[in-house]
């Protein structure tokens, strides 16, 4: 996702003030029944995020990050087989892994979201002076979500050196689009790899 300095607002406010009246995604994993609504079928949750949030996923069948509390959530068809980029095996490991540790982990750190911001006002103004390398796929939906912080990249990070986006490819770029990120990566790697001090 692209580098979102902080802002002047914590994150549920931005939310309130960019989406009113509507739920935007993070207010709803931040819910304490959040844990039970990925429990209830961990495969077939997984297997629908998965696609469709990838560049495989038709229009109409799109993750949205905003929905109306107004408007009951229909719940899109999933195709029948897996994607050429997931396997058995790979669902298998993520479905392990999550009836093993559960959600709670993870959907902490937006539970955090506000908390980090009310502990960080010392990073306002603060950008990533380090070369770096922004890839992603063009339909991940962050990029619509973000467009100002993706076009302020350039600034964000002053020595970005280069800013990709892969065609027809969602957020999984490295499982969607595996030999062209490993390429883009040893490039970058290449060009600005440094030489350890010996000892």
């Amino acid at each position: 996702m692209p580098y979102v300095p902080r802002r002047r607002v914590s994150q549920s406010q931005w939310e309130a003030a960019n989406y009113t009246g509507k739920v935007f995604y993070q207010a709803m994993l931040r819910s304490p029944h959040a844990e039970a609504f990925f429990a209830s079928d961990i495969r077939a949750r997984l297997m629908r995020g998965l696609w469709m949030l990838s560049g495989d996923a038709p229009p109409g069948a799109r993750w949205q990050p905003v929905s109306d509390p107004g408007v009951p959530a229909i719940a899109p068809a999933v195709p029948d087989g897996l994607p050429p980029w997931l396997t058995d095996a790979d669902l298998d490991y993520l479905e392990a892994e999550f009836r093993h540790s559960g959600f709670t982990g993870g959907l902490n750190y937006y539970r955090n979201c506000d908390r980090n911001w009310e502990l960080t006002p010392f990073l306002d103004g603060a950008r990533i002076s380090q070369p770096a390398l922004f890839v992603a796929g063009e339909k991940d939906p962050v990029l619509d979500f973000l467009a100002d912080e993706f076009a302020a990249l350039e600034q964000n990070v002053p020595r970005l050196v280069a800013k990709t986006l892969i065609p027809r490819a969602g957020p999984w770029i490295q499982q969607e689009r595996p030999e062209e990120v490993n390429r883009l990566l040893i490039e970058f790697f290449q060009k600005h790899k440094t030489i350890a001090p010996s000892r």
